[in-house]
């Protein structure tokens, strides 16, 4: 008797989502990947020389689309259109405007971050890997490039 073999997880690959020059590192980009909707962005914005990051497009405030908000010109974060939370490259919540100053302990609270999936630049594309939860996995593999 064969076993039927495992599903495959098509969460855990690397996904090509764009070609870089079609995004605008000014602004936040809402891209899907298998049905699931997600938020590319530069950190610094056009004026930044960071990587482009890449979150599940939900504000942990409100599920607001962050693909809906703005780079904050001033410190070069994420912020959310509807309360205008800002986060960094690393999903962390650096500003609450109507919370200023954010204590410490706040920026690392889980419920407080915006959920980061690994993403890197290669050939010129965009790669994205969409489980949030397997980002070592993600490091360990390598991108399915072509010569």
């Amino acid at each position: 008797m064969t076993r039927p073999s495992p599903p495959f997880p098509f969460q855990r690959h690397w996904y090509p989502v764009s070609p870089i020059e079609d995004l605008d590192p000014s602004r936040p980009t809402a891209v899907e990947l298998l049905g699931r909707r997600f938020v590319v962005w530069r950190p610094g914005g056009a004026a930044g020389s960071a990587p482009m990051r890449a979150f599940l497009d939900l504000c942990p405030h409100r599920l607001a689309p962050l693909s809906e908000g703005r780079i904050d010109p001033d410190s070069g974060q994420l912020s959310c259109s509807y309360h205008g939370w800002q986060f960094d490259g690393d999903g962390l919540c650096r500003r609450i405007p109507q919370a200023d100053p954010v204590e410490p302990a706040a920026e690392r609270a889980r419920h407080l971050c915006a959920t980061a999936v690994p993403c890197r630049q290669a050939q010129d594309l965009l790669w994205l890997w969409p489980d949030p939860a397997s980002s070592a996995e993600a490091e360990a593999t390598p991108l399915p490039l072509s010569d």
